[in-house]
């Protein structure tokens, strides 16, 4: 879940209704005609909704026999403080809605910010416009904490930083904000609980091609990034302040080119170049079939998940890293598993080539997971372990 996915209303498939969410009030308005009806069953609201205290997340269940969008609204003190939810669309709505019986995780630590009494309220809405809203969640007495160190953050390459965390302190997630010209237009923002590579407190990132999206550069401005983090364990710390800006990208043919941000420039190492070189810009296709849906995602891995990937790769190569997430939720099992269709990326098809999956899951422990299908086009595997996952593939040829 990210920054860029929160918004203030919900548009529900097929503009046949939107629900609107202001100040905790909800307004449904649907088309009266032409509206079929998705279910005989009666639409259920949320059901065991409740706070995760050490991440600052809410969770709740979908009891529905049918996907839902759905909105949160946070309450502080009695008092609705703000809303949460996912634009829902006609191309976004199976990506972003939450299955029937599925567990919906809402990151409303972003949202957290003063010392309070925190509630929060679930609306759930089927595709026709349908909407019902849960009673409040428990109580969370929020104090607000000491900060994390602000990260250290550094140019590594034309659109890419490396950000650390020096302490051994509990961390969630890096944050960008990335912003062009003198007057820091911020272009592009996010963050998400799942962003920082296992078991590290450092990430590279390429701030142009982002695991949420390209930004579109306008080569008339410099471009900027700043970061900050954000703890595992809220009872222990709070996020930190932003960093300071560090410019990024020049703008084309700009007398400020070379300057003095290169003083600061991290070093690209060979470990480096191998990790982000990998990390895909490409929109990535798939087709899953389980009893819960799966994410995947373009993303740098850390050096701990190279590590973990190259104790098993042998005579294979890596051509692409991803975050794969079952329901999106950050965890590393499920009960049952998923059987995933993944289309291989054009610049890495080939003829006679072999491809297998590797995934670094918990405590770094890396899993191979063939290839079931005969397409050379795609590589078809099944899993029930999660996180971070490399694509990786050898020519027959090398073995002949």
């Amino acid at each position: 879940m990210n920054y860029s996915k929160m918004k203030k209303a919900v548009a529900v498939i097929g503009a046949a209704a939107v629900l609107a969410c202001s100040n905790g009030a909800f307004t449904v308005m649907a088309e009266e005609s032409g509206v079929k009806a998705e279910t005989a069953e009666k639409m259920a609201g949320a059901i065991e909704i409740a706070w995760d205290t050490t991440t600052g997340t809410g969770t709740f269940i979908n009891p529905n026999s049918f996907q839902c969008g759905w909105c949160a609204t946070l309450y502080k003190d009695g008092k609705a403080y703000g809303n949460y939810g996912y634009y829902n669309s006609k191309n976004d709505y199976y990506s972003w809605g939450v299955n029937a019986g599925e567990t919906g995780q809402i990151d409303l630590f972003n949202m957290i910010k003063e010392n309070g009494s925190y509630q929060f309220t679930v609306t759930l809405i089927n595709k026709q416009g349908e909407a019902v809203t849960s009673g409040k969640s428990n109580v969370w007495n929020y104090a607000k904490q000491p900060g994390l160190l602000v990260p250290t953050v550094q140019k590594a390459a034309d659109g890419v930083v490396y950000c650390e965390l020096p302490d051994e302190m509990p961390l969630l997630h890096f944050s960008y904000q990335v912003a062009k010209g003198s007057n820091k237009e911020t272009v592009k923002e996010w963050g998400g609980s799942h962003d920082v590579a296992q078991n590290s407190n450092s990430e590279t990132m390429d701030c142009i091609h982002t695991p949420y999206g390209n930004v579109s550069v306008d080569s008339k401005y410099d471009y900027y990034v700043r970061v900050r983090a954000m703890s595992s364990d809220l009872g222990k710390y709070s996020e930190s302040a932003y960093s300071d800006w560090v410019k990024i990208l020049d703008a084309k043919n700009s007398s400020n080119n070379n300057n003095n941000n290169n003083a600061s420039q991290k070093d690209i190492t060979p470990e480096d170049m191998a990790r982000y070189s990998v990390a895909g810009n490409e929109s990535v296709k798939y087709t899953s079939n389980s009893a819960y849906s799966v994410e995947i995602k373009n993303s740098i891995q850390g050096p701990k998940c190279f590590d973990a990937f190259n104790a098993v790769l042998g005579d294979y190569t890596i051509g692409r890293t991803y975050n794969i997430l079952p329901s999106g939720k950050y965890t590393y099992h499920m009960d049952s598993k998923a059987v995933i269709t993944l289309t291989i990326p054009k610049t890495l098809q080939a003829a006679d080539r072999d491809y297998k999956m590797i995934c670094v899951t918990e405590n770094g422990q890396p899993v191979e997971l063939a290839d079931i299908d005969s397409d050379t086009n795609t590589i078809t595997f099944e899993t029930d372990t999660y996180y971070a996952f490399a694509l990786i593939y050898k020519d027959k040829a090398l073995n002949q």
